[in-house]
């Protein structure tokens, strides 16, 4: 039987702050810090063993010969796990016209600790006969650190001067730009996400005291 005990304390902090430079422009900036705990799965302690005997068949005295012993497993878990932490900051423009319009641009940055990846490594174990064998297990630690930046812009416009059917028609469609690295404390895959994220829609505000959107949506990813 082995217990383990794993304690850890963080402090997260956030501020948000708006201000406001006429009736239709306004800008916000964030700054916080923000953790994400491993799923339980993760940290349950549970490892599988395997010895794997290789032999081929001896033609000439129809006999197995021993070829290799493979020492190999699988680390399901991790008690050891440490939550994935991010100090993140954000800036937002954002106008607000008259009939629904509006426009935003953000910008945003992201640095994040002890990201979880799976990572091969050695567990020893002994045998009957005190023998230690070494076995390539693969399971969870907390092995990269990395960054996200970017910038966001966001439209939407209502077509309230059209005639008849037509008058309510809107527009609407943002663009993301995500500049994204992993830095590995041990050699393993690689982690990215899209360069970019383009997404478009197509808007029609009925006449009455509820709007009610009608959208075609359009997404469109730019590879990395």
């Amino acid at each position: 039987k082995r217990t383990v005990e794993h304690n850890y304390t963080n402090f997260l902090p956030s501020l948000n702050l708006r201000v406001k430079v006429g009736s239709e422009l306004q800008f916000r900036f964030a700054a916080s810090k923000g953790m994400t705990r491993p799923d339980f799965y993760m940290m349950q302690q549970y490892t599988t063993l395997e010895q794997k005997v290789n032999t081929h068949l001896d033609p000439a005295t129809n006999q197995a010969v021993l070829d290799s012993v493979d020492y190999k497993g699988s680390a399901n878990g991790n008690p050891m796990l440490k939550p994935t932490t991010s100090n993140n900051l954000d800036l937002t423009a954002e106008w607000y016209g008259s009939h629904g319009s509006s426009a935003t641009l953000s910008v945003f940055n992201k640095r994040l600790r002890d990201i979880i990846i799976n990572r091969t490594s050695f567990y020893t174990l002994a045998d009957s006969a005190g023998t230690a064998h070494d076995f390539l297990t693969t399971g969870p630690v907390n092995g990269a650190e990395g960054r996200a930046r970017g910038a966001e812009l966001g439209f939407q416009h209502y077509f309230d001067k059209l005639p008849g059917l037509l008058s309510g028609i809107g527009v609407s469609g943002n663009y993301t730009y995500i500049d994204s690295k992993l830095d590995m404390h041990a050699p393993t895959g690689l982690w990215c996400t899209p360069k970019g994220t383009l997404q478009a829609n197509t808007l029609r505000d009925l006449a009455g005291a509820e709007r009610v959107r009608l959208r075609i949506v359009t997404g469109v990813g730019l590879g990395h």
